[in-house]
């Protein structure tokens, strides 16, 4: 088994071509680490329990300086926790493995949001009723219903639209490394570019509405874009 560093960066590359905040304040499109978590909630996401006012105090302090509401988590399974266990939510939310222990919500306990979608494609994040067929309503009409102005916005996305566990089957199974595998996956990276401009306005947009920036006190939410793990090594293991 084996996996270039070439192919392992430059498809990183392709599928996060902005992989910083996107703050509308500033215009900036380069990536930052989330240091507040995720929380389901009622409806169409889910939520837990409210904090103590202790226990507010305390997340308030690991929250992003100068955040203006709960940190919310949307995309794919990476941002919902799949995997983790145990899941939240009940009917046509359960499938989408929201947990608690998604990573995002380590820092930021029970005050966060998880919109976020186990086998989320970039559609699902924003156009309902697109080609998956996903029956609840996309992830930013689930924000609108649920109504809490986001502070922060945590994301990641783009991984099921180039397919990537057919990527990383055959990397397990066999080779992923010869130039026509390294030529294919790049090229299905690439042509997702736009596409994930596309998503992350409208993300940004829906983050921002005159109603949010109303509730923040005229203050506008960044999005976070996340960048995927690396899970294969990047040199051959025998």
């Amino acid at each position: 088994m084996r996996m270039t560093d070439s192919l392992a960066s430059k498809s990183a590359l392709f599928m996060n071509d902005a992989v910083h905040g996107l703050d509308p304040r500033n215009g900036n499109t380069a990536s930052t680490h989330p240091t507040r978590a995720i929380q389901p909630v009622p409806g169409p996401a889910n939520r837990a329990t409210h904090s103590t006012g202790a226990r507010r105090e305390a997340h308030a302090a690991r929250a992003p300086r100068g955040a203006a509401g709960p940190l919310t988590a949307i995309g794919d399974s990476y941002s919902s926790g799949e995997g983790a266990g145990p899941y939240m939510g009940d009917g046509d939310y359960l499938p989408c493995h929201r947990s608690l222990k998604t990573y995002g919500a380590v820092p930021g306990g029970s005050d966060t949001n998880i919109y976020a979608c186990s086998g989320a494609i970039m559609y699902d994040t924003w156009l309902s009723g697109h080609k998956t067929g996903q029956p609840h309503p996309a992830q930013t009409d689930q924000m609108k219903i649920h109504g809490e102005a986001p502070g922060v916005g945590l994301l990641t996305i783009g991984g099921n639209d180039i397919g990537f566990a057919n990527v990383v089957t055959k990397c397990l199974m066999g080779r992923c490394d010869e130039p026509t595998d390294q030529k294919c996956i790049l090229e299905d990276a690439r042509a997702q570019q736009a596409m994930t401009a596309v998503s992350y306005r409208h993300i940004l947009d829906a983050m921002n509405t005159p109603e949010f920036i109303h509730a923040r006190v005229g203050q506008l939410a960044p999005l976070v874009v996340s960048p995927y793990p690396k899970l294969l090594p990047t040199q051959p293991n025998g």
